[in-house]
């Protein structure tokens, strides 16, 4: 299992891009869990809008809790996207919040629950992270455990003070590993300073452009392929590249790894 951690600002689309590097992995025939620790917004009706009834027993809630798991506990809360059988999710249902439903996340809890997933037959796991990790311990632990981080921002003043903040302490961490972080930029729209924004943020390693079409399937629950219009297409491009990168990065840490064990 190779665990990704999706961070970064407000209103950067880190959702979004769980769900398009999961549709890009997924075209290669990989096996994909997008894991939400979204505590105070229900993430299972926005990963998945078209499935319903789900309950409590296929919430994550529970599970963060407490350090008692088995494989047999997170079998009904890994929900199979209706349009892929290589990509799940797991997230709170409609109307929870972590917090009030079932009380605060644990680190104990979330730590245990990324040691269970490593022995689960997944490629790969997406967590789809809280913009703010110091409220959120299941953010806090998968930004310290994550292999590769997608730090996605905002290209504005707004997106700059948020990494200048959050690297401030993070990178005076010895267990945050900060040069794991690709830097991306969204949403680009046409009337974005790009340039300007380039220039403040010291360059970014991909810029993705605000493409409504994006936004529709979204809505739709489809997967983030397969788009014929000029933003979608560059956006699908986009993201093909970086889900190149990941395989890359993936392959140089069981090498590593392989190599510790020889």
């Amino acid at each position: 299992m190779f665990l990704i951690a999706s961070w970064g600002s407000s209103g950067a689309g880190k959702t979004t891009l769980s769900i398009a590097v999961a549709s890009a992995l997924a075209q290669r025939k990989k096996d994909v869990l997008i894991l939400s620790s979204e505590m105070w917004t229900p993430e299972l009706p926005v990963l998945l809008p078209t499935v319903t009834g789900l309950t409590g027993n296929n919430s994550i809630g529970p599970i963060l809790t407490t350090t008692e798991l088995t494989e047999a506990s997170l079998k009904d809360r890994m929900i199979r996207h209706p349009k892929s059988s290589h990509i799940f999710c797991m997230g709170l249902v409609s109307g929870e919040t972590a917090a009030f439903t079932y009380g605060p996340p644990t680190r104990s809890a979330a730590i245990s629950l990324f040691q269970l997933l490593g022995q689960t037959p997944f490629h790969y796991v997406i967590v789809d992270c809280d913009s703010n990790p110091l409220y959120d311990q299941t953010t806090l632990a998968a930004l310290e455990y994550t292999q590769l981080g997608l730090m996605t921002l905002t290209p504005d003043t707004k997106g700059y003070e948020f990494r200048k903040a959050q690297l401030g302490w993070l990178g005076n961490s010895d267990v945050f590993h900060t040069d794991r972080f690709i830097k991306i930029a969204n949403p680009v729209f046409s009337h974005t300073p790009i340039k300007e924004a380039q220039a403040l943020f010291g360059g970014f390693d991909y810029t993705l452009p605000f493409a409504t079409q994006v936004a529709e399937k979204m809505m739709a629950g489809e997967l983030l392929t397969s788009f014929n219009t000029t933003p979608g297409v560059v956006f699908e491009r986009s993201v093909s590249r970086l889900a190149d990168q990941i395989e890359i990065e993936e392959e140089k840490v069981h090498a590593g790894n392989s190599s510790k064990n020889t």
